[in-house]
């Protein structure tokens, strides 16, 4: 080993070269099985925290690695039972080679390889990368402990989750480091017990960061990154007392949602919340086993001290050590292990239970209140809900009814409100990401959500608060009742039975709807106005401001209207995607959405379908033809719709699994009532660790309401228009617990606020728009809804 005095420095001082990091890895290499295990831990560690796997994660395992054999042995005992439990825990091994110290003590294999011996990283690190490397190799994924900034160069491939220690979570560094590092990284609190520091190092990790490393060759080098977007707190206890009980759990929680970060942590048995007392730690896990099986969301996991044999032993020169024992703090021994694990799967499976628990059903025959649109008005037209959104979905028209909790979105805040208590949140730089994960703590089993989000939500995605405005952009309910409505009849999903005793009545009593009295408006309302402003927009677009951009200009509707009658009378005429029609938050609106903003499975599907290109329809069979092979003729309409669709495909690429997205229906016409739109459907499989939540995020606004690239085409919008567009080119949605989302683009409308009502039109305005020609676009898409007004 080549050795040299440190310049300046003091004569005790003696720099030795070690292995560089790509040195190592070429000597001890991870195998295949190795790189995948870990890869694939990573994936679901990420899924557990982001509640897209409902399992508990358990990081289990000695104290500390100090020999091959014994730890290999324990590893390959807790595969087996991994393997077992996989349906209800997730586990990854704890396999600490490094060891923090207070004051004075071993080190940790890494530094130390021999217990007694002097330290030796050199060969501590060809130590410790071998046993990982051989643990990971038999499909179990690891936990460490990260202690210097150095240590990821030579581990990180092979580990799964990290943690930043009691002893280290406020040092800058550490902090760092946990912002660049590819694993989700918990951050434990403080040895005196204060959580505080650990959200804050939470929050400084999530941000960018620019840290000193060491590059693969053993130079210096700089790493730079976005921060990491999956860390999360650890609950460990402290010398004020231990904080796993269920009020320790609700304050953290607190502290968490005051700082705008997600309700997600593990809660650590040992260290301060066993008093340090192994035989203590099982009791421990049994009470956050209760707590996770009544329901709690909030714990994602639990970390636990194992090792072969209970207890711990020091060591002394001369003295034989007890193979399996811990040479650091006492841990439980294989059988209490084993017991514990198969507690906490029991906790997790009651969880998942309480959560998706069957709701029963009420079935009214078919045609009691007439066809299934007729019937869902004729429900809300009785006044039994004091609020309610109608969502029509592939044939099946919902009713969802009153509120049992109400989750809002404003320019800095997320509320909810859910039996009688009121709580918030500031929200982080992912609105729409965080609303679906205080969606995710709704403590009420299987929700389904309905409502809307507004157009000025983008803003806020693009980091524009500022043009955002005052007063809720998101508006969602959990229901009190959800009834539906198809061709079979009419079943009342979700409601209290007295309730539903009240939903049968009106049904079968209900009166046929009275005959509409037509409306008429003035459709060429603000028509000079659009004129020059699709001119003023051309010229922006010749300049390079943005390549296209949908402006929408409103019509007053001074007359009164009866909104349920118009709806019934438009959904006639009209042949959406999805139609609505809701009071809720304020609002009142009904629609015809002509493309869905996303569709989301449970089972991790996605699809977004980008209309644009527009032509006349419903002129006769003849004269449709002639402009649809017109429409799929014109350069300026192709480009405007494939455009848009190579848009979505991008954004979808952000959220998807590499190689899933894919085009299909190119280019297909779509009638849409007095209109007909060229559409594509894009789709893809999201991401392990991302949610449905993730991917609206990523598609919103739909580029068909806003422009490209979207956040130019969004700021020019804002002021450009004279007012703020609400409802309008935003989304009325439904979503659920398990994943599922449906999100419905609001264009084609009638909406009421505030004692006034009016319409809303757009065109998308490219480089070679003629504003007559848009202008008469707006007045096509406005007659779908005109012609059904109806007092």
């Amino acid at each position: 080993m080549a050795t040299s005095e440190v310049p300046g420095g003091s004569a005790r001082a003696v720099r030795e070269r070690v292995t560089s990091p790509e040195e190592l890895r070429r000597a001890v290499p991870g195998s295949a099985a190795a790189a995948v295990t870990s890869l694939q831990g990573r994936s679901a560690v990420r899924r557990i925290l982001n509640r897209a796997d409902d399992r508990l994660l358990v990081v289990v395992g000695p104290c500390s690695l100090n020999d091959r054999d014994s730890t290999l042995e324990y590893a390959e005992r807790l595969k087996g039972v991994a393997e077992d439990l996989s349906d209800d825990v997730f586990v990854v091994m704890r396999a600490y080679v490094e060891k923090p110290r207070t004051s004075f003590g071993w080190p940790g294999l890494a530094h130390a390889p021999d217990l007694l011996g002097p330290p030796d990283p050199e060969r501590g690190i060809r130590l410790a990368r071998s046993i990982l490397a051989d643990i990971t190799g038999l499909g179990l994924p690891v936990a460490v402990e990260w202690l210097t900034v150095f240590g990821p160069a030579y581990f990180e491939d092979l580990v799964s989750w990290g943690c930043i220690g009691a002893r280290t979570v406020e040092d800058p560094t550490h902090r760092s480091m946990a912002g660049a590092l590819a694993m989700p990284i918990g951050m434990k609190n403080r040895t005196d017990g204060a959580i505080d520091v650990a959200v804050s190092a939470i929050r400084v990790a999530e941000r960018e960061q620019a840290l000193l490393t060491l590059a693969p060759d053993g130079s210096a080098a700089v790493t730079r990154t976005a921060g990491n977007p999956d860390c999360h707190l650890v609950l460990r206890g402290g010398s004020s007392g231990p904080n796993h009980h269920p009020s320790a759990v609700r304050g953290a929680l607190r502290l968490l949602h005051a700082a705008g970060l997600p309700g997600r942590l593990l809660v650590d048995a040992s260290h301060d919340n066993c008093a340090k007392d192994h035989e203590l730690q099982r009791a421990v896990a049994e009470g956050i086993g209760r707590q996770v099986g009544a329901g709690n969301t909030a714990i994602r996991g639990v970390m636990l001290e194992s090792f072969l044999l209970a207890g711990r032993q020091d060591v002394a020169a001369g003295v034989p050590l007890v193979r399996g024992r811990s040479v650091t703090d006492a841990c439980m021994g294989w059988p209490a292990t084993v017991e514990v694990l198969t507690e906490l799967a029991r906790a997790a499976r009651a969880r998942r239970s309480r959560r998706i628990r069957p709701r029963a059903g009420l079935t009214v025959p078919a045609g009691v209140a007439g066809t299934p649109a007729s019937a869902a008005v004729a429900l809300v037209r009785t006044g039994i809900f004091d609020s309610y959104v109608v969502y029509e979905r592939a044939g099946t028209w919902t009713v969802a009814g009153g509120s049992q909790a109400t989750v809002t979105l404003d320019a800095d805040r997320i509320r909810v409100r859910h039996g009688g208590d009121e709580s918030s949140r500031p929200w982080r730089s992912r609105p729409l990401a965080c609303l679906g994960e205080t969606l995710a703590e709704l403590p009420i089993p299987d929700w389904t959500v309905y409502g809307w989000l507004t157009f000025e939500v983008a803003h806020l995605i693009n980091g524009r608060r500022d043009l955002a405005g005052p007063g809720d952009l998101g508006h969602l309910v959990v229901p009190r009742a959800e009834v539906r409505f198809d061709s079979s009849g009419t079943t009342v999903v979700h409601a209290d039975a007295r309730l539903r005793d009240r939903i049968r009545a009106v049904l079968v009593g209900a009166a046929p709807e009275s005959p509409p009295r037509p409306r008429t408006v003035d459709l060429d309302h603000t028509g000079e106005w659009y004129r020059q402003a699709v001119a003023s927009a051309v010229r922006e677009i010749d300049r390079g401001s943005f390549r296209k951009v949908v402006l929408s200009r409103s019509v007053p509707v001074d007359v009164e209207v009866d909104l349920l009658r118009t709806y019934l009378r438009g959904r006639a005429d009209n042949t959406p995607a999805r139609s609505f029609l809701l009071d809720l938050g304020g609002r009142r609106a009904l629609g015809f959405c002509p493309e869905t903003i996303l569709e989301a499975d449970r089972d991790g599907t996605v699809s977004t379908q980008p209309l644009a290109g527009t032509r006349p329809f419903g002129r006769g069979r003849e004269e449709d033809r002639r402009l649809c092979a017109e429409l799929l003729d014109d350069p300026k309409e192709v480009y405007e719709h494939i455009v848009s669709a190579k848009v979505a495909y991008d954004e979808l690429r952000r959220v998807c699994t590499p190689g899933t997205v894919t085009v299909t229906d190119l280019m297909t016409v779509k009638p849409r009532g007095t209109v007909q739109h060229l559409g594509s459907r894009v789709r893809g499989e999201l991401g392990a660790d991302r949610s449905s939540w993730d991917a609206l995020e990523a598609v919103f606004p739909a580029v068909t309401g806003s422009g490209i690239p979207k956040a130019a085409a969004c700021e020019y919008i804002s002021r450009t228009e004279p007012e703020p567009r609400g409802l309008y080119a935003g989304a009325v949605l439904t979503a659920t617990q398990d994943g599922g989302l449906d999100a419905g683009l609001v264009l084609r409308s009638l909406f009421e606020e505030g004692g006034r009502r009016w319409l809303r039109a757009g065109a998308g305005i490219v480089s070679s728009s003629d504003p007559e020609r848009e202008y008469e676009e707006t007045c096509q898409k406005l007659r779908s809804i005109a012609s059904a007004l109806s007092g």
